[in-house]
C-alpha cells in the first residue's frame, strides 16, 4: 500500500482569530499524543483494558478501524497460501548491505549451506564465534579468523535444528542487527532460519530470518512487558499480525517462490530481500529476547494464532489484501486518532481508517507520558524550519483530528496539517490542541470532514436532519452513496410520511427499508428490477439526477447542458437538474453520467436540491 506524502501549500484562508505571542515572538504548540496516530492507539487500548478487563482484545483492536471485524486466515480466500502452508514463509530484514556477519551457536552445532549446497561445509560448534564476510566479488566463513573452506556466493543459509538458535551482531559497522535495543550486547534468535542474499545491485549481503508469523509475533517489541491486564497483548497481537500479513500477501510473488528463497520482486530483493524489516519501517522484532521477559505476550499470540482484523465493506477490494486491513498502529493519537490522509499525507482515504475518539490513552491510569506535551518556538526558528524569510503570525484553524496550524508569512499563509506538520516542525504528533493557549473553533460535526471542499454542504444536511453519519464520529465523505442510503436522506429531506406499503422484495433486511417505502410512496425511485430496489448498490450519477427529479417534481429543462449525456436514458431528468442549479457537472461541459456518486458529492447535491439558504460546494 502506498502513501503519499503532503506537500507544503501556501494559500490564502479566512481570518483566524490573532495568537497573542510571547516574548520575543514565540509560539507554544499544545498538543497531546506520540506517533502518527493512524490506526490502533496502544495507550488507547491498555485504557480499554483498564477500564473493562473482561472486554476482549478483539473487540478492543477492532474499535479503532472502522467497519473492521476478526477473522481466522484459515477461513480466508487467500490468493496466495504460502502464509499457511510453508514452514518460514515471512522473511524479515535483519541488515542490509552487511560485509561481516558474526554468529555463536547456543546449544548445539549449527548446519551451513552456501550456494544451494550444504555438504562439505563446517558445522559450528555451540560457544564458537564465526563470521561469514565478502572477499572479493564472493563470499567464506571464517573461525578465529580463519578462513574454513574455500570461497563462494554470497547466498547462504544458518539453520539450527540441532541447537538452540544462534547470537548474531553484523561486524560490518560494529552494530547490532536487532534494532536499537541498547541492553543487548548479542541478538539472539531461536526461531526460523537465517538466510544470507547477496544484494543483487549493491556490495555486501542481506541479513534475513525466515520465519513463521506466530514465531515471528513473538519477537515483537512494541507493547511495554509491565502491560499485563485484561485483552491489551491479545489487541495487539491480533493487530499486529493483520500488519504482518498485509506485509507478506502485497510482497510476496508466487511464481517466484522457490524451495529455497521467499518469492519477492526485484525492487525488494535489492533493498532488503525481506517482506518485512524489523525496525520501525515495519515492526519492531528483537527476537527471542522479547520472549525471555514477556510471558503473557507469548500467551496472547498462542491465544489469537492466525486471527486478524478484516474489512469487506465498501472499496475493501483496493485497501485491503484478500480482505485483511492493513493494521497501523502507534503509540497514542492524543484524544483522537488520525485519518490516513492526515497522519500519513494519503491522497485517498482508506475505508477503514477514519478517526476515532481515543479517550482511553488520556487517562491518567495508562501513565501515558505524552498525554499532553507542549513545544515552544521562536518566529525565527519557524521561519528556517519552514523555509521562508519571517514568521509574523501563527493560528490553530481547526482540530484535532486533522488538526490545521496556519503559519502567517510575507509571502502568504502556509497551512500545514497531519503529517506535514509534525514532520515541518518535529513534534510528537499531529495532535495539536492550542497555540499559545488557543485552541481552534467548535469542531466539525464530523471527525473526517476538516479541509473537504463539501464540509459546509454536509453541516449544513447534518443540521437539517438529513444524515447521522457513517458512525457516531464519522461521515465517510468519500464513501459512495448506496441506493438505500439515498432512500433514507430523500426521506428525511423531504419529510415523507410512513409508508403505507411495502414496495420491493429485497430490501427487508436493510436499515433504510422504512424510508425506501417512503420514497416508493412518493414516485421517487428507479428500481434496478421487478419489485427489487438493490439497497446495496452504488448510485451513479444519472441515477441521482432521476432521484431528485423525481422528488423536486422539476420542469423539463430548454437547454441541452452537457455532451456526454446524448446516450444516456436520463438526458432530460439530468438536464432538469442542471438547469435548477443542482449540479455544475463533473467537468466543463461534461456530466459523467456513469460515475458513482460519493456522500461528500451527495450532501452538495442536496444542499442545492432542498436548503437553497444554505451554502455547499
Amino acid at each position: 500500500m502506498k502513501w503519499v506524502a503532503l506537500a507544503f501549500v501556501v494559500i490564502v484562508v479566512s481570518l483566524l482569530p490573532p495568537v497573542p505571542a510571547l516574548a520575543d515572538d514565540e509560539y507554544t504548540f499544545d498538543g497531546s499524543g506520540w506517533g502518527h496516530g493512524v490506526g490502533f492507539s496502544q495507550y488507547g487500548a491498555y485504557g480499554q483494558a483498564i477500564a473493562d478487563p473482561s472486554k476482549s482484545g478483539e473487540d478492543i483492536a477492532s474499535y479503532y478501524f472502522t467497519g473492521s471485524a476478526p477473522a481466522s486466515l484459515a477461513d480466508l480466500s487467500l490468493s496466495n497460501d504460502a502464509l499457511l502452508t510453508e514452514p518460514n514463509p515471512l522473511w524479515v530484514g535483519l541488515a542490509q548491505n552487511v560485509q561481516v556477519l558474526e554468529f555463536t551457536p547456543i546449544g548445539g552445532s549449527v548446519s551451513l549451506c552456501q550456494g544451494g549446497s550444504c555438504s562439505g561445509l563446517p558445522a559450528p560448534g555451540p560457544s564458537q564465534t564465526w563470521t561469514f564476510e565478502v572477499v572479493g566479488s564472493e563470499c567464506a566463513w571464517f573461525n578465529g579468523g580463519t578462513q574454513q573452506g574455500s570461497t563462494g556466493p554470497c547466498d547462504a543459509t544458518i539453520s539450527w535444528p540441532a541447537a538452540t538458535g544462534v547470537e548474531v551482531r553484523d561486524l560490518t559497522n560494529a552494530a547490532l542487527i536487532c534494532g536499537s535495543v541498547a541492553e543487548l550486547s548479542r541478538c539472539q534468535y531461536r526461531r526460523g532460519q537465517l538466510e544470507l542474499r547477496a544484494d543483487p545491485v549493491g556490495a555486501g549481503f542481506h541479513v534475513v530470518l525466515a520465519i513463521g508469523l506466530d514465531e515471528y509475533l513473538y519477537g515483537l517489541r512494541e507493547l511495554p512487558d509491565s502491560w499485563t491486564v485484561g485483552g491489551v497483548n491479545e489487541a495487539q497481537a491480533t493487530v499486529a499480525r493483520s500488519y504482518a500479513a498485509v506485509d507478506f500477501l502485497s510482497r510476496e510473488v508466487p511464481s517466484a517462490r522457490t524451495p529455497t528463497d521467499a518469492g519477492l520482486s526485484s525492487t525488494r530483493q535489492d533493498l532488503c530481500w525481506c517482506h518485512s524489516y524489523d525496525d520501525t519501517r515495519s515492526q519492531y522484532y528483537v527476537g527471542y529476547d522479547k520472549e525471555l521477559g514477556a510471558r503473557q505476550w507469548v500467551e496472547a499470540v498462542d491465544a489469537t494464532s492466525g486471527r486478524v482484523l478484516t474489512y469487506f465493506g465498501d472499496g475493501w477490494e483496493w485497501s485491503t489484501e484478500d480482505g485483511v486491513l492493513q493494521g497501523f498502529y502507534a503509540s497514542s493519537p492524543g484524544a483522537w486518532t488520525e485519518s490516513n490522509v492526515t497522519g500519513f499525507g494519503s491522497s485517498v482515504q482508506y475505508p477503514y481508517l477514519y478517526p476515532v475518539a481515543d479517550p482511553w490513552s488520556l487517562d491518567p491510569a495508562v501513565g501515558n507520558p505524552y498525554a499532553a506535551w507542549s513545544e515552544t518556538f521562536s518566529a525565527a526558528s519557524l521561519a528556517q524550519l519552514l523555509g521562508v524569510d519571517a514568521v509574523t503570525d501563527v493560528a490553530l484553524s481547526a482540530g484535532p483530528p486533522g488538526a490545521v496550524v496556519v503559519f502567517s508569512t510575507a509571502a502568504g499563509e502556509i497551512q500545514l496539517s497531519g503529517s506535514a506538520l509534525r514532520s515541518a516542525l518535529g513534534l510528537r504528533s499531529a495532535s495539536v490542541n492550542a497555540v499559545n493557549g488557543v485552541a481552534a473553533g467548535p469542531a466539525p460535526v464530523f471527525s473526517d470532514i476538516s479541509g473537504s471542499v463539501h464540509q459546509a454542504a454536509i453541516e449544513a444536511i447534518y443540521d437539517a436532519g438529513i444524515t447521522v453519519g457513517c458512525t457516531a464520529s464519522s461521515f465517510c465523505v468519500n464513501d459512495d452513496v448506496l441506493r438505500g442510503q439515498m432512500a433514507s436522506f430523500i426521506a428525511r429531506a423531504m419529510d415523507l410520511p410512513a409508508p403505507t406499503g411495502d414496495h420491493a422484495t429485497d430490501d427487508a433486511n436493510s436499515v433504510h427499508h422504512d424510508n425506501i417505502n417512503r420514497i416508493y410512496d412518493a414516485g421517487i425511485p428507479v428500481s434496478c428490477g421487478d419489485r427489487l430496489y438493490c439497497p446495496g448498490e452504488e448510485i451513479t450519477r444519472e441515477h441521482m439526477a432521476v432521484f431528485l427529479y423525481r422528488a423536486l417534481d422539476l420542469p423539463d429543462a430548454d437547454n441541452d447542458e452537457f455532451t456526454d449525456d446524448e446516450s444516456s436514458p436520463y438526458q432530460r431528468e439530468i438536464n432538469a437538474i442542471a438547469s435548477a442549479g443542482i449540479t455544475l457537472g463533473c467537468a466543463d461541459g461534461i456530466f459523467c453520467p456513469d460515475d458513482v456518486v460519493s456522500r461528500g458529492q451527495m450532501a452538495s447535491f442536496l444542499v442545492r436540491a432542498f436548503l437553497a439558504d444554505s451554502s455547499g460546494t
